[in-house]
């Protein structure tokens, strides 16, 4: 699952535009005996919240692409302790098989990332996803080991961590030296370093792949959560956060109360003539940087405010915000690691400062700068 935040659902009518995994087949010519499924190649989708995209490519006969029947095919989908699984199993007659055998498949693995930062990444390269014959190539043997690659870290993805099925033998050569032994292993490899790893059972190679680790920069700049240093979108709460340095606190007289924020299912907070302020504590912001809120109005209360969401995005430009009539906050920072929401019913304007020395000022429906 994503560093923070949620997987995203439902995006778009097809099921590439959510968090996905993406497989392409193209099973051995030779062995499909049903002219149904004689020819082409035969993709997936599967989406986080189970919705699917089947399609049989080139079927053949100066066909187009169409709709891939897939018989009896089961999905299980769970997302359990931050880690997504997504199972399925699909009938060797949709395939154009009678049964499965000893057979070299070209299979394209792929996940379709759309939480931030968004990639659409293939287990290995290729040179186009309608090029089968760049696929992988996947030996399917009877009794075959499986071998299973992890990241020990996940923070800086070193070292490289390997299992098997079984007691496997591996040879690796990390920057020019060889280390040798039986799976499990992990394999102590500091950034930058070059890797190789080689896997056999007996006399058969059941995996190999080189590896180019290199040191994660600092800041991604494309990559909001790595600059994002406190996010809060009271989901759990008004003193919740979805990440926050160590320490920060969020504390009021009288804690603003949770209202439906503006998407289904998310949550505000309500700021009122008892509940005026808020005041997160020890937030350790850098300079320059930015804050960026969302707000909107109560219905049938002109004088009360909600505040939609509150990100800290650290750095970034000052944007124009919009301010909806009838209501007004205010951004105070008494320091680098305090930041003050208020709810001022009789001035509308937003201030910031004085981290940042500018007022936003009310004019007509838009926030401009004035010195």
């Amino acid at each position: 699952t994503p560093p923070r935040g949620k997987l995203v659902q439902n995006a778009g009518t097809n099921p590439v535009h959510d968090d996905s995994v993406e497989f392409w087949f193209d099973p051995p010519k030779s062995a499909r005996v049903h002219e149904q499924w004689k020819f082409g190649e035969f993709q997936v989708i599967i989406s986080n919240a189970g919705r699917m995209l089947l399609q049989h490519h080139n079927p053949g006969y100066g066909l187009p692409v169409r709709n891939w029947v897939t018989g009896d095919m089961k999905v299980v989908n769970k997302v359990a302790n931050d880690q997504w699984v997504c199972e399925f199993s699909i009938p060797a007659k949709a395939f154009g098989m009678n049964k499965l055998g000893d057979l070299d498949w070209k299979i394209l693995s792929c996940v379709n990332f759309r939480s931030a930062p968004g990639r659409q990444v293939p287990f290995m390269p290729v040179s186009s996803f309608m090029d089968s014959k760049s696929y992988p190539t996947f030996k399917f043997r009877k009794n075959a080991p499986a071998v299973r690659q992890l990241y020990a870290d996940a923070a800086t993805r070193n070292p490289l961590k390997f299992e098997g099925s079984k007691a496997l033998s591996y040879e690796a050569v990390i920057n020019g030296k060889t280390v040798k032994g039986k799976l499990p292993v992990t394999l102590q490899a500091a950034a930058p370093s070059a890797l190789s790893m080689k896997i056999t059972d007996g006399s058969a190679v059941v995996y190999q792949r080189n590896f180019k680790l290199a040191a994660l920069p600092a800041r991604i700049w494309e990559t909001p959560e790595s600059y994002i240093v406190l996010e809060q979108d009271f989901e759990k709460g008004a003193d919740k956060f979805v990440a926050a340095p160590k320490g920060a606190g969020v504390s009021a007289k009288v804690m603003p109360s949770l209202v439906p924020g503006r998407k289904e299912g998310s949550k505000a907070i309500r700021f009122s003539e008892k509940a005026k302020n808020m005041i997160i504590r020890k937030g350790k912001l850098p300079v320059p940087g930015n804050i960026s809120s969302g707000f909107g109005k109560m219905p049938k209360r002109k004088r009360d405010m909600s505040v939609i969401s509150a990100h800290l995005l650290f750095p970034a430009a000052i944007s124009v915000c919009r301010i909806i009539p009838d209501f007004c906050c205010s951004f105070c920072t008494t320091s680098r690691a305090e930041i003050k929401i208020s709810w001022l019913p009789a001035v509308r304007q937003l201030r910031l400062g004085p981290m940042f020395p500018s007022t936003f000022s009310r004019n007509g429906s838009n926030c401009t700068a004035m010195e």
